[in-house]
């Protein structure tokens, strides 16, 4: 069980301090998020997206902000698109599940076959995380653009922090058992959130007291509490908060 059990008033205070690191933080995932057109491209439509598109938006523009080091050339991008490709039938199968409310044992339809919501899901991420090398933080954060409802992102600290007792913390069985773990911090948020505040949309609430143009989805908050708590090591509430 994970110590210091998540609240909403942490949640909220890390997402207030996400803010603080700009681009350079949690913030560097907006114009992404923001280009619905290419993230819709890229789920419903990979073999027409070019790979001078994926550089320039997913890898440059995104992944390699956040200090992934990911290659940026044509090959590399190439590698990335034929993965989603590949998998793109479970993408689309899960692309409306949302971290709070998903069930994981349940079954999705793919060409006429069933097969579990955490099987795809595992599936899906060790297609795309070892499309080019073994690259799993890339792989979880290419993720969470694909469905940025369900796929919560994460790196190696806060895989090691939620999944080192599981086999296979950096395979599609570990991220499957991470998002398990996500979506019991959501319940314990909603159920502070809805004892605190009531019952209204927690991720919207939380985006309009933000002042953001764009709403953010539960998983990319749950996302910001991970990355100032576990990669930046940054108490909530802040130490010198009254």
């Amino acid at each position: 069980m994970v110590e210091n059990p998540i609240t909403f008033e942490k949640l909220a205070w890390a997402a207030f301090l996400a803010r603080i690191f700009g681009s350079t933080g949690p913030d560097a995932y907006l114009s992404i998020y923001a280009d619905s057109r290419f993230r819709e491209s890229l789920v419903f439509d990979p073999a027409n997206v070019s790979p001078k598109e994926v550089c320039d938006k997913l890898i440059g523009g995104f992944l390699n902000r956040w200090r992934s080091r990911f290659p940026n050339r044509q090959e590399s991008a190439s590698a990335v698109l034929g993965a989603i490709q590949q998998v793109s039938p479970f993408i689309q199968a899960t692309r409306n599940l949302r971290i709070e409310n998903v069930n994981f044992d349940n079954s999705v339809n793919v060409n006429t076959n069933h097969i579990s919501v955490s099987d795809a899901i595992e599936l899906i991420f060790n297609k795309i995380a070892h499309c080019y090398g073994n690259r799993t933080t890339a792989g979880a954060k290419i993720l969470g653009v694909l469905n940025p409802d369900l796929f919560v992102m994460w790196d190696d600290s806060i895989a090691l922090h939620y999944v080192s007792g599981c086999p296979g913390v950096f395979t599609g069985q570990g991220y499957a058992f991470f998002l398990r773990e996500m979506q019991s911090a959501a319940h314990l948020c909603q159920d502070d959130f809805d004892a605190k505040i009531g019952h209204q949309d927690m991720a919207l609430y939380l985006s309009n007291k933000l002042g953001l143009n764009l709403p953010l989805p539960l998983a990319k908050y749950l996302d910001e509490y991970n990355w100032i708590t576990i990669s930046q090591r940054i108490p909530l509430p802040p130490k010198w908060h009254p």
